[in-house]
């Protein structure tokens, strides 16, 4: 059934939540690739035109829809970040905890972990300024809130280093997960077993590289007081 014609702001912003939501329900049983404009305008009860009033291009909506994904996933790591024990924080058991809790949060945020591997090669191309502009900076104030948080579980953690440690980890996290989706054909010649050295488990190496990161800063640390 197609809707009628958003007039307040308010039905705007359902319309784009609705947009948002048909898109994710596609995406779950398909390829980035698999998706078209038509698809979400005909899932979402709505005229293809209408769709691209919200979104100039295919990769503005799923931009958009990592955006979303992101502030879900920075939300949950926070809540997850303010239960960590605060007795001895600088030891490497609290680390470990971290480390393996920063694994558990990104498993239960499929859409984030699907959407990362096109990030930069796709979903930030063929998208107006705007788009951009406001994705960075919602991942930024994200960066600089949590990396705040970080410091305060980790007191051997110096102003700043909250955020550097998050944007490393952000960088390997999009590496790793395009290494983890590779295509039909590589995918088969990583099957073979002289090639069990290049197949990567990405939560295994996302916790290896992160306790690596905070026990050099530690080190470092409290080499130079």
């Amino acid at each position: 059934m197609k809707h009628q014609r958003a007039v307040e702001n308010s039905e705007k912003a359902e319309r784009r939540q609705l947009i948002l939501k048909m898109s994710a329900e596609l995406f779950e049983n398909a390829s980035y690739e698999q998706v078209s404009m038509l698809d979400v305008a005909r899932q979402s009860g709505l005229a293809k035109g209408t769709v691209y009033l919200y979104f100039h291009s295919k990769e503005e909506l799923f931009l958009a829809l990592l955006d979303e994904a992101f502030e879900a996933w920075f939300a949950d790591l926070q809540t997850r970040l303010a239960k960590l024990p605060t007795d001895e924080p600088t030891t490497r058991i609290h680390i470990l905890i971290f480390t393996r809790m920063l694994s558990e949060s990104l498993e239960q945020h499929s859409l984030l972990l699907r959407l990362l591997p096109i990030l930069h090669t796709v979903l930030e191309h063929n998208i107006p300024l705007a788009a951009a502009l406001a994705y960075k900076q919602h991942l930024g104030t994200n960066l600089v809130q949590t990396g705040a948080q970080m410091e305060a579980c980790f007191p051997f953690l110096r102003e700043g280093q909250g955020v550097e440690l998050l944007l490393s980890a952000y960088a390997g996290l999009i590496g790793l997960q395009s290494m983890c989706a590779p295509s039909d054909v590589v995918r088969e010649v990583l099957e073979r077993p002289e090639m069990a050295l290049l197949v990567v488990d990405g939560p295994t190496a996302l916790r290896q590289m992160v306790s690596r990161l905070l026990l050099g800063l530690w080190c470092e640390n409290e080499r130079t007081k």
